[in-house]
């Protein structure tokens, strides 16, 4: 069931993203899954290559690393949700301007929250990624349903992020990434390796940290309050993704079409009547 949900999550993403950049989002996805692997296995790098004898077939050689990349590489290998925005962050066009890499990053960000919670549904139904026993509760007992709380969490940023201003969706979203896991972390269980290297919640806080950071320069950089109106809407539509923009365009392009067809019929109207009146 969990590959199952890690498809499913990857297919979420790919038909929610509302820009025009959809083959740099597949490969940012691409990248992420890897780095999601790789960064399992950099955080429990001793466990693996130093005492291999923990893993199942293990050979207890420490230096003989066949069976320790074996297993990293396998399907009961774990995988790091905390490095898939790594491979996003790299998809972004770097090298295009200001205005199509925001468009990139808010599109991006909105279709990923809902990707990385039904990721966590996979989770919830293999019973991974489990919390530590119920306050009260036997051994053996209930315990904290923390990838269901990350489920659950998700569903809320999704739905704040397809509201709020396009400018803030960026640095809300990885504020989210990083939040929701520093909030969760107190709940979860070991991992079943043992402690990896770097305790997991500094990455969660470094995304935090970034979070925050770019929230701060987004208002920086945003008009003040009491300069919003039309500068904060002209703001927000360069963080619109340009397909996003152009049917925006081509309909105020119709309305404007449409009262002018009107102004010349009514002023047509007027002349007629004026005419017969006299």
């Amino acid at each position: 069931m969990l590959p199952f949900c890690h498809m499913a999550a990857f297919w979420v993403a790919v038909l929610g993203y509302r820009g025009d950049r959809v083959a740099r989002l597949i490969l940012g996805l691409g990248l992420g899954a890897i780095l999601a692997r790789v960064g399992w296995g950099l955080l429990h790098y001793r466990q693996i290559f130093l005492a291999p004898e923990i893993l199942p077939g293990g050979s207890g050689l420490p230096w003989r690393l066949g069976p320790a990349l074996g297993y990293w590489l396998g399907v009961e290998a774990g995988l790091s949700l905390l490095f898939v925005p790594v491979g996003v962050l790299l998809s972004i066009p770097w090298s295009a301007d200001r205005e199509a890499r925001l468009g990139y990053a808010v599109a991006t960000s909105r279709s990923l929250a809902p990707a990385l919670g039904v990721a966590r549904l996979g989770c919830v139904f293999a019973g991974c990624c489990s919390g530590l026993p119920l306050e009260g509760a036997p051994e053996g007992g209930s315990v904290h349903p923390t990838a269901l709380y990350e489920l659950l969490g998700w569903g809320g940023v999704s739905a704040g992020l397809a509201r709020v201003a396009p400018r803030w969706v960026p640095g809300l979203f990885l504020t989210a990434f990083g939040g929701l896991r520093l909030a969760i972390e107190p709940w979860r269980a070991p991992p079943p390796l043992g402690e990896p290297v770097l305790d997991p919640g500094w990455i969660a806080a470094a995304w935090l940290v970034a979070g925050l950071s770019a929230l701060v320069l987004t208002w920086i950089g945003s008009p003040r309050v009491a300069t919003m109106g039309k500068n904060a809407a002209a703001w927000d539509r360069v963080c619109q993704p340009s397909s996003t923009r152009r049917s925006k365009n081509k309909g105020s392009a119709r309305n404007a079409s449409r009262a002018k067809t009107q102004t010349v019929v009514s002023a047509r109207e007027k002349f007629t009547r004026k005419s017969g009146s006299t």
